[in-house]
C-alpha cells in the first residue's frame, strides 16, 4: 500500500467553522460540501486535469446572519442536504441547491443526520437532531420544489441527555449516537417507534467523542475521540434472535495519544469504498498526522498532512475517474488529498500459478498466492432457464443488471484476508494429498460454493460467504454440523443436518428457515439441488434402485413443502455411467451422464418434473455441456415446465 499526499490551492475559501466536528461531509463518495466560517456551505466538483485531480467551487451557499452553522448532512441518495444550526435548512441538491424549507429550532442543533427510506410515492427522510436535551427525529418528504415536515411525527431518544454527536448508517437501519459524558449507543431505526426499544451502548472513557462513521456494508462502526484515542464495533448477528450486539475489533494504528489543550478538534475517522481502508486523523501540537490502515492485510501507513499551528478540521473519502482519495481541510484553509493506492494489481499471472478451487457449469473458482496478496478469481457463466419463461431474458445471463446477452460471463479478483487465504491452502492441498492418497485426518473439509450473488467456503460446522454486492465476508457459524448444501437464488444458503432438518439461511439478511424433513436413505446418497433464478430448492431422498422420493421447498413467507414418489431407474447404483451432474432449470431437475462404453464416452441427459414424479431421456448426438443443452433443446423443456401448469 502506498499513500501520496497532494495539497491543493483553492482561490476563495473561507475558513472552516469553529466547531468541534467534522466540517467535511460527502455524500456517496462523490459530492462534497464544506462547513466554513461567516455562514458559508462551499459545495465542490472534483475533476481531473492532466491525471491530476482538482477541485472548483460549484456553488456557495450562504445562510443569512445571525445565525450560528452547526453541522450538514446529506441524505443517502444524495438529492437532500440539510444545514442546521438554530434552524433546519433544506436544499435540493437535484435542483442546483434550491433552498426548500427552512424549519426554526428551538435550540442548537450539534449535530445532524439524515436517513432515508422509500415511501409510496415520495422519498421519506428520517433527520435526526442532536440536541441539549437527547435526540429529535423527524420525518420529512420531498417533492420537485419544496419540502414537508411532519412535526407531529417526532421521535424522542435519551430525552435530558446532552448529545454531541449523532449518525444513521450507510443502509439506514442503525443510528449511533454520541452523548457528552462519554456513552456511545446505537439503535435499531425499525424499534425506534416501539414501545420496547432495542438498544445496544457502552460508555467510552473520553472527555468527548469526536466522530462517528459507519462502513459503506453499515457492518462496523468506527468512534474517535476528542484525546487520539479510537474504537471499531462490528455488528453482530445472533441466530434465531432478534437482539443485536457489537463488539470491539482491534486495528493496530498506533496513534500517540496527545494531552488535550483545547484547541484542538479530535480525531476524526472515516472508510474507504467498500471499506478497504480505515482512516484516522490525529491532530497534535506538531501537527497532523494522516493513518491509514488496510482492513485487508493489516498493513498500517502515516503520513504528517500538515504542521505547526495547522490542523485538520474535516476529512472525508471521494472517487474521482474510479480512483478514491481522503480529502482533507485544514484551519488555515488548506485542501489536500491522499491518495491511497494498493500496491497489488488485479492482473491473473500466468495460469500455471492459479489452482482450481471449483469448476462446475456455473462457473468457476481460482486461488493464486504467488503474486503480493492472495487472490480468489471468481468466473460465473450465467443462469439456466426455460424459454418463454419469467426469468427467460431477463436472468438468465451472467451480469446483475440483465441487460446483457446470455453469453455473458461474470469475472472478477477478490482480495483474500489471511484466513480465507490459509483455507484456499487447505483445499489445495487436500485435494494434492487425495490424489496422492496422502491426505490428513482433521483437517476440516471445506466445499466451494458459487451463485450469481456470492461464493462461500462451507465447512460441516462454519460458512465463510462474499456478497457481490456488498463486496464484503461474512463468517456464519452453524449450530449443527451441515452434511449436505447448496445456494438457492443467490441468497440463501440451504443444508441438511445430521438431525434430518433442512436449515435455510438468508445471506442478505441474516434470517432463518427450518423444515424437519423425514429422510429414509442415508445422507450420503441424498441430493440437494437449488435454483438459480426462484427460492426453490429440490431434494432427492433415493435408495440403490433409484427409488424414493422429491421433496421441494418453496421460500416465501413460510416454507412450502411438497413431497412425491419418483422412480429413476437410470440413477440406479448398478448402472454404468462412471460420472453424473444434477442441476435444477427452473422446476425441473436435468441428470447430465457421461456413459463409458469400449473406449467410447456417450452423453446423456434425463429431466425430471418433481410435481408428477415424470422423467423424459434425450441423448444429444454429440458432447454438450448443460448450456448447450438448454439452448438446444428449449423448445421441449418449456413444454416440460408448462406440464406442472396444466396438470
Amino acid at each position: 500500500m502506498e499513500i501520496e499526499n497532494v495539497s491543493l490551492k483553492i482561490e476563495g475559501l473561507p475558513p472552516p467553522a469553529p466547531t468541534l466536528i467534522n466540517a467535511l461531509s460527502c455524500c456517496n463518495k462523490e459530492n462534497l460540501a464544506i462547513l466554513c466560517d461567516f455562514n458559508h456551505v462551499i459545495l465542490l466538483n472534483a475533476q481531473t486535469k492532466k491525471d491530476l485531480p482538482v477541485f472548483h467551487i460549484s456553488k456557495t451557499l450562504t445562510i443569512p446572519r445571525g445565525e450560528s452553522l452547526e453541522c450538514t448532512s446529506w441524505s443517502p441518495d444524495g438529492q437532500l442536504l440539510v444545514v442546521a444550526g438554530r434552524k433546519l435548512h433544506l436544499f435540493n441538491a437535484v435542483d442546483n441547491f434550491q433552498e426548500i424549507g427552512v424549519f426554526s429550532l428551538h435550540y442548537a442543533c450539534k449535530d445532524i443526520s439524515v436517513g432515508w427510506k422509500k415511501d409510496a410515492d415520495f422519498d421519506k427522510y428520517m433527520i435526526a437532531l442532536a440536541g441539549p436535551n437527547g435526540v429529535e427525529i423527524y420525518s420529512c418528504t420531498m417533492d420537485t420544489d419544496r419540502c414537508f415536515v411532519m412535526s407531529d411525527d417526532i421521535v424522542a431518544l435519551h430525552v435530558d441527555l446532552p448529545i454531541a454527536l449523532l449518525k444513521y448508517s450507510s443502509n439506514s437501519q442503525y443510528l449511533g449516537v454520541a452523548a457528552m459524558d462519554g456513552h456511545f449507543g446505537i439503535w435499531k431505526v425499525k424499534d425506534q417507534m416501539e414501545e420496547h426499544k432495542d438498544f445496544w451502548f457502552l460508555h467510552l472513557r473520553t472527555l468527548r467523542i469526536t466522530s462517528i462513521e459507519f462502513s459503506d456494508d453499515a457492518r462496523k462502526v468506527a468512534v474517535s475521540c476528542w484525546d487520539g484515542s479510537f474504537h471499531v464495533f462490528q455488528l453482530i448477528e445472533i441466530e434465531g434472535n432478534d437482539k443485536f450486539q457489537w463488539k470491539t475489533v482491534k486495528y493496530n494504528v498506533n496513534c500517540p495519544v496527545e494531552k488535550v489543550t483545547g484547541t484542538l478538534p479530535g480525531t476524526l475517522v472515516c472508510w474507504s469504498h467498500q471499506d478497504r481502508f480505515f482512516s484516522l486523523s490525529n491532530p497534535t501540537v506538531k501537527g497532523t498526522v494522516v493513518y491509514v490502515y488496510c482492513v485487508e492485510s493489516a498493513n498500517v501507513k502515516q503520513i504528517t498532512v500538515c504542521a505547526g499551528s495547522d490542523y485538520i478540521k474535516g476529512i472525508t473519502v471521494i472517487k474521482i475517474n474510479g480512483k478514491e482519495y481522503l480529502v482533507y481541510f485544514t484551519k488555515n484553509r488548506k485542501l489536500g488529498l491522499v491518495s491511497i493506492t494498493p500496491n497489488l494489481k488485479m492482473v491473473q499471472s500466468p495460469q500455471e500459478h492459479w489452482e482450481t478451487l471449483m469448476e462446475n457449469t456455473m462457473g468457476k473458482v481460482l486461488y493464486n498466492n504467488s503474486i503480493t496478496s492472495p487472490v480468489l478469481s471468481v468466473e460465473y457463466n450465467g443462469l439456466h432457464c426455460v424459454k418463454g419463461s419469467k426469468t427467460d431474458n431477463a436472468k438468465c445471463t451472467g451480469s446483475h443488471d440483465g441487460n446483457a446477452s446470455s453469453k455473458d460471463i461474470m469475472k472478477f479478483n477478490i482480495v483474500l484476508p489471511k484466513k480465507l487465504a490459509d483455507i484456499c491452502q487447505r483445499i489445495t492441498h487436500r485435494k494434492t494429498e487425495i490424489d496422492s492418497h496422502t491426505a490428513k485426518i482433521g483437517w476440516p473439509n471445506y466445499e466451494v460454493l458459487l451463485s450469481s450473488n456470492a461464493v462461500v467456503f462451507l465447512s460441516a460446522l462454519a460458512a465463510h460467504v462474499y456478497l457481490f454486492a456488498s463486496k464484503k465476508w461474512k463468517s456464519i457459524v452453524f449450530k449443527t454440523k451441515a452434511v449436505k448444501a447448496t445456494l438457492c437464488s443467490g441468497d440463501w444458503l440451504v443444508y441438511v443436518t445430521p438431525g434430518r432438518i433442512i436449515c435455510a439461511y438468508n445471506l442478505t439478511n441474516g434470517s432463518m428457515k427450518k423444515y424437519q424433513q423425514p429422510i429414509n436413505n442415508s445422507l450420503d446418497d441424498v441430493i440437494l439441488v437449488a435454483s438459480a433464478t426462484h427460492c426453490l430448492c429440490v431434494l432427492l431422498d433415493l435408495n440403490g434402485h433409484g427409488n424414493g422420493h422429491t421433496v421441494q421447498i418453496e421460500f416465501s413467507e413460510d416454507m412450502k413443502v411438497k413431497r412425491e414418489s419418483v422412480c429413476l431407474p437410470f440413477h440406479a447404483k448398478n448402472t454404468d455411467h462412471s460420472k453424473t451432474e444434477v442441476m435444477l432449470v427452473e422446476s425441473l431437475v436435468v441428470f447430465h451422464q457421461c456413459k463409458t462404453q469400449s473406449h467410447t464416452v456417450s452423453h446423456h441427459y434425463h429431466v425430471l418434473i418433481p410435481d408428477l414424479g415424470l422423467h423424459k431421456h434425450f441423448q444429444p448426438g454429440e458432447p454438450m455441456d448443460f448450456t448447450k443443452f438448454c439452448q438446444t433443446y428449449s423448445e421441449e423443456l418449456y413444454h416440460l415446465h408448462n406440464l406442472v401448469k396444466n396438470d
